[in-house]
């Protein structure tokens, strides 16, 4: 969660830094060069940084930029390693449950049971399912299995990746009501 907190900032701090750079030849005309004991052409970076993200937020929204985004999306954002997981995580995480990827289920494999997250069905039937190393989600095993051998678990993303950063505590929640042999 502070590593998307402290980019954001990072990159803010940087964008303030260029549109200073560029205000510096005009920092001579402004009347006065602090205000209440902050240099002036520093805010006036902050404001233009802001108006420009407000800016490209009202893009995004429209059809356009959502085009845009896709096509950013798919050219750029997919040649990143794990990106398709922790956008499906993430999407997830926020409540959003019109993605199928990703969804929590619980998979038998031989004699047991693991948590893990169902990524697709194959044309052959099987399903796609990624069983994370505890406590590393982005670490695992994918395995092929048929449709019989998963369950899907009445649980939010958040209980699930909570159950397995905690190391298992919490499991109690993610499992169904018990079989009858």
């Amino acid at each position: 969660m502070l590593l998307p907190l402290g980019a954001c900032a990072y990159l803010t701090t940087k964008a303030i830094g260029v549109v200073l750079d560029f205000l510096e030849g005009f920092a001579t005309f402004l009347p006065i060069e602090r205000l209440g004991g902050v240099v002036l052409a520093e805010m006036v970076a902050l404001g233009v940084v802001l108006g420009i993200s407000f800016a490209l937020g009202l893009v995004v929204l429209t059809t356009l930029g959502k085009n845009l985004g896709g096509w950013l999306e798919t050219v750029l954002l997919r040649l990143l390693p794990g990106y398709d997981l922790f956008k499906t995580l993430a999407v997830q995480l926020i409540g959003r449950r019109d993605e199928a990827r990703g969804t929590p289920v619980m998979v038998r494999l031989a004699a047991t049971q693991q948590v893990g997250f169902l990524m697709e069905q194959n044309p052959s039937g099987e399903l796609t399912m990624f069983v994370p190393a505890v406590p590393a989600l982005s670490v695992g095993v994918l395995h092929f299995v048929d449709p019989d051998q998963v369950e899907r678990l009445d649980a939010s993303m958040v209980q699930v990746v909570n159950c397995l950063t905690g190391l298992g505590i919490g499991s109690s929640t993610l499992q169904g009501p018990p079989r009858s042999s």
